[in-house]
């Protein structure tokens, strides 16, 4: 998700319904600013379907969900802490790869790989023997891009506090 004025050769400025929702907090994630997002980009049916972030947003969005845990399945047996995090049923997840202070919301049905070859769309090489070692090798190969059919309902919030 980018705010770049040109993406597919349309323009975002004349084209605003082909504008990603794109958010520059400048603070600590809030449970506000989240929900903000996802009723910005859902549209009946149509929504997020993983959040993506930091593991630094992450404990911030445990901290705030803390206070309001409760468990009464057991009550012999004390219990405390996320597993996993879900809100408006979009499950957030942690990628040591995601920037620093930004969270992604996906929206899969919108999203494709798109292969640049035939022959590089997942074309396996065969397996190969290395010299001088008792294994065997080979080359899975895939050249391309992943597309983005409705950039409207792909979302990113940056410049989250942490």
């Amino acid at each position: 998700m980018t705010n770049v004025a040109t993406y597919g050769g349309i323009s975002r400025s004349a084209e605003t319904w082909w504008k990603a929702k794109y958010t520059a907090l400048s603070d600590y994630i809030s449970l506000e600013a989240i929900q903000a997002m996802v009723g910005d980009l859902t549209d009946g049916n149509i929504r997020p379907q993983l959040i993506i972030t930091t593991q630094d947003v992450w404990d911030d969005i445990y901290t705030i969900l803390t206070p309001y845990q409760r468990d009464y399945s057991d009550k012999e047996t004390a219990k405390f802490g996320y597993q996993k995090i879900v809100i408006s049923g979009i499950p957030i997840t942690v990628d040591a790869q995601c920037p620093s202070g930004e969270m992604y919301f996906l929206n899969f049905d919108y999203l494709k790989w798109r292969p640049l070859a035939k022959y590089a769309n997942f074309h396996f090489t065969g397996w190969k023997d290395p010299v001088l070692q008792d294994m065997m090798t080979a080359q899975l190969i895939w050249k391309g891009n992943l597309t983005c059919s409705n950039c409207r309902y792909q979302g990113r919030i940056v410049s989250i506090s942490t």
